[in-house]
């Protein structure tokens, strides 16, 4: 898995416009993750594209097989707001969501380990020293990889330390870099 980070002003960041990226992801075919502060989104290329809130596991399904889905997101330059209409959970590597009216679904084959690792790190960003890193965008390509970065960047956490004096043995284990 290859990275590009970018950050952006308070004036850049857009719920609106990421989801209309992640759309065109979807159908595409084109696996993408990208983290808003503490939302991620993401496409699969199975043409699905989902919008999470890992704090209240609440699901928005933007696009099914390529094709977007109806959204109901309103937002101003200080506040923002989804229309939420399922919950999800993670069970190894399926993506279960639910509706209000209690039906479920099971999908197999999303990206699972990209997913889960765009999950917790906003986790980190609330606890860190740095809140503006929940202002930070991450893209991650899925190209089938692990997660290269390159080990004298900034860690991916926002710590303000190199990669390789952070993260870089948590997330590739014991393995040689």
């Amino acid at each position: 898995m290859t990275t590009r980070k970018q950050q952006l002003s308070r004036e850049q960041i857009n719920i609106k416009r990421e989801v209309e990226y992640i759309v065109r992801r979807a159908a595409e075919r084109d696996a993408r993750v990208v983290m808003l502060g503490p939302l991620v989104f993401f496409s699969t290329e199975t043409g699905d594209a989902w919008l999470l809130d890992p704090s209240d596991q609440l699901a928005l399904c933007l696009a099914r097989d390529g094709d977007p889905r109806p959204v109901n997101i309103t937002e101003s330059a200080e506040t923002f707001a989804i229309g939420w209409d399922m919950t999800y959970q993670i069970s190894g590597d399926r993506f279960i969501v639910a509706a209000p009216s209690g039906q479920s679904r099971t999908i197999i084959g999303y990206p699972m380990r990209e997913i889960v690792r765009a999950i917790q790190r906003p986790q980190e960003f609330k606890h860190g020293d740095r809140p503006e890193v929940a202002q930070q965008i991450e893209r991650v390509v899925n190209t089938g990889h692990d997660l290269l970065l390159g080990r004298n960047e900034p860690c991916w956490c926002g710590s303000g330390k190199k990669y390789k004096h952070c993260h870089m043995k948590a997330d590739h284990g014991s393995e040689r870099l």
